[in-house]
């Protein structure tokens, strides 16, 4: 039997990652895989982008409401998952205070995807794994636009094991932090489309 051969070593932490993002001189946008720099997906959907504005407008309402110091972000604020990788969340929560030139987040309490057909592994998979690899990390949302439905991950009480729920209406509670976000707030209601000539 041969022996498996050694793993390469990562191209880039996540540091010169930032660096090397910095320096470039376009607006593609990039996350950092495993040490190796990889461009985000190609250009979203309409529905795509007004569900990330959809959730991130009911995470803001619903933390307002709650009276909470937390803070919603659209995609931007990045997510250091270890030393070698990061990733960008369509939509994410902190309630830990933070710098406003930080491009980390460095407590994310809730992380959400708008989930696509090319992002459905790398979606319900890879980041499922990655994000509850963090401590600070209590719900994990997937929103699926095109079915209204969002598949809800939730740690339970310091633990190690993850509960999975699919909401398909009314509220779900995201406990810690302690406010509740309504599913269909997700979507875009045909009525308020525009008719088109």
């Amino acid at each position: 039997m041969s022996a498996l051969p050694k793993p390469n070593k990562p191209n880039m932490t996540v540091d010169e990652f930032v660096e090397w993002c910095a320096a470039r001189d376009d607006d593609e946008r990039w996350e950092l895989v495993d040490g190796v720099p990889v461009r985000m997906m190609a250009p979203q959907t309409p529905r795509h982008t007004d569900a990330k504005g959809f959730i991130w407008n009911e995470f803001r309402r619903a933390i307002a409401t709650a009276g909470l110091s937390c803070r919603a972000f659209l995609d931007g604020v990045g997510t250091k998952i270890g030393e070698y990788t990061s990733r960008i969340p369509d939509v994410s929560v902190q309630c830990e205070p933070m710098d406003d030139d930080a491009v980390w987040l460095t407590a994310p309490i809730v992380l959400v995807e708008v989930v696509s057909r090319g992002s459905v592994t790398r979606d319900g998979r890879d980041k499922l794994i990655e994000y509850f690899g963090l401590p600070s990390v209590e719900h994990y949302l997937l929103v699926y636009p095109e079915r209204r439905t969002v598949v809800h991950h939730q740690r339970k009480a310091s633990s190690r094991d993850i509960a999975t729920r699919i909401v398909e209406e009314g509220e779900i509670e995201l406990s810690p932090p302690g406010f509740s976000v309504v599913v269909s707030s997700f979507f875009e209601d045909e009525t308020f489309r525009p008719s088109t000539i």
